[in-house]
């Protein structure tokens, strides 16, 4: 009982972190007029990756077609997730100056 609850309280921890670095992340790149829109979206994509992951996974389970063991379909999942934070190379936020300075006046 003692490592399941050492086990808990570590993914709890670490998702918790994750979801407040995510959140932070959305609010530095959301543009500040329509920014309750854009984190709306943002968290909307988030919920739905983490819904068709937890489906996939638990479908993955169950196929007996694949002859795969069940690491090696997560190490598929992740390797595709990895793909996708090459993205993060290419985002930016705006610096202070162009912020002040408007999209009209840029």
């Amino acid at each position: 009982m003692a490592a399941w609850w050492i086990a808990t309280a570590s993914f709890s921890i670490f998702s918790g972190f994750s979801y407040g670095i995510k959140s932070a992340f959305y609010m530095d790149i959301v543009n500040p007029k329509i920014a309750a829109t854009q984190f709306t979206a943002l968290m909307a994509l988030t919920n739905l990756t983490n819904n068709y992951s937890k489906v996939w996974q638990g479908q993955a389970i169950d196929l007996d077609g694949w002859k795969w063991p069940m690491w090696r379909l997560l190490y598929v999942d992740c390797a595709i997730g990895l793909i996708f934070l090459v993205v993060l190379f290419f985002i930016r936020p705006e610096s202070e100056k162009s912020k002040a300075a408007g999209p009209m006046n840029g």
